[in-house]
């Protein structure tokens, strides 16, 4: 299936809310970039967990600016696929919480909008920088 230039920029355009929203501590536009119903997996210091999305938005509410705890934060969107109403895309999340995280999304079509309805993220201990 021949991928359509103008959907995986409104892709791009969505997965990057997520990115611009943990950035800048918005919200709203972390949720803006869900499905009311999406799901997130993972795992966490406290073990594997699924659960819904929103409790990103919750969290994030508890949490500081993200300038305060992760000055060095920097998202990245590294791979989108559109297959019709479908999508996936991977994305590179530096230094949030002294982690780096690998977050896989699925994306539908939902009326006329793309949202991400299941997020699916990895955290590993950062790389420390080689000397010189």
């Amino acid at each position: 299936m021949a991928e359509n230039p103008a959907e995986i920029d409104a892709i791009r355009r969505t997965v990057q809310k997520y990115i611009d929203g943990i950035a800048h501590s918005d919200v709203g536009l972390v949720a803006e970039a869900f499905h009311p119903d999406a799901s997130m997996s993972g795992h966490f210091s406290n073990g594997f967990r699924v659960s819904p999305a929103s409790s990103v938005v919750a969290y994030m509410k508890k949490l500081p600016p993200t300038s305060e705890h992760s000055p060095k934060f920097r998202g990245r969107i590294l791979h989108v696929r559109c297959d019709g109403t479908l999508a996936t895309a991977t994305i590179a999340e530096d230094q949030l919480q002294g982690k780096d995280f690998i977050t896989h999304f699925h994306l539908h079509k939902v009326d006329s909008d793309w949202l991400i309805t299941a997020k699916a993220t990895y955290a590993a201990d950062p790389t420390p920088a080689r000397p010189g």
